[in-house]
């Protein structure tokens, strides 16, 4: 699949396709790990044109962020806050590599990279 073929730039339809969806981040461990996860993809699953990882984070209809997967918005790591956009991004930024702060972004805008994620079923064993 084509990772920049998504249809009207449905990213967590994308990853639904897998049983998936955009990650939630409920801290800055795994915020670094999903930076470090797409620094370290293979360079044709990058957009190297783009400057954001879009993740889960989104406006619902009542203008409130929540997070796609119905997890609660217990972290925030807003690069400049918010600026309009309905949904959201880490940002990438050349000048600050260190930061990976985010920022709100159109829903249709492109992106460097998306991710998806999901949970192993009740069960099946986590093997290690």
């Amino acid at each position: 699949m084509d990772p920049f073929s998504i249809i009207d730039h449905d990213y967590e339809g994308g990853c639904r396709q897998f049983n998936g969806h955009l990650p939630s981040i409920h801290n800055m461990g795994t915020n670094a790990y999903i930076v470090d996860l797409v620094a370290n993809a293979p360079p044709n699953l990058k957009n190297p044109k783009r400057f954001g990882i879009i993740i889960g984070l989104q406006k619902n209809v009542n203008g409130a962020w929540e997070w796609t997967d119905g997890t609660p918005k217990d972290f925030l790591h807003w690069y400049n806050g918010p600026n309009g956009g309905g949904c959201s991004a880490i940002i990438v930024d050349e000048n600050d590599p260190n930061n990976h702060g985010w920022d709100s972004i159109g829903c249709t805008q492109d992106v460097y990279a998306y991710v998806c994620y999901n949970l192993p079923k009740k069960d099946q064993p986590i093997n290690f």
